[in-house]
């Protein structure tokens, strides 16, 4: 009994106030566990989407690349959708990464060639 209440708790509550309220705590197992609430309760695809959307929005916010791209991945296997904006912003923040990495070769490698002549 107690899991049909639940599941039935899980299909009606409005998923964007809790994600919100998720949001402002700004940390990554509350989204988490909204998630695991959203999976194992057999949720309707909006909950579940708008769910790996706002932990996809919290580990870009937060740099996180290797954990976004986990969430990607794991919502294709589980055949749920994020939507374009979402994956976008990813993708920038994974461009304007690598952008950084490359900007930090260069300038350690021009700041190398000037020590190397004493260039100031």
């Amino acid at each position: 009994m107690k899991i049909n209440i639940l599941n039935f708790l899980v299909k009606i509550v409005k998923i964007d106030p809790v994600l919100s309220r998720a949001v402002k705590y700004d940390r990554e197992d509350l989204f988490r566990r909204l998630l695991e609430l959203n999976l194992r309760h057999d949720s309707t695809a909006y909950h579940k989407s708008r769910t790996f959307e706002s932990l996809l929005a919290f580990q870009t916010k937060h740099r996180n690349t290797a954990g976004g791209e986990q969430t990607i991945k794991t919502a294709k296997s589980l055949d749920i959708t994020i939507t374009a904006d979402f994956l976008q912003e990813f993708v920038n923040l994974k461009k304007t990464i690598e952008e950084e990495k490359t900007q930090n070769s260069f300038t350690k490698f021009s700041e190398s060639i000037k020590n190397i002549f004493k260039i100031k």
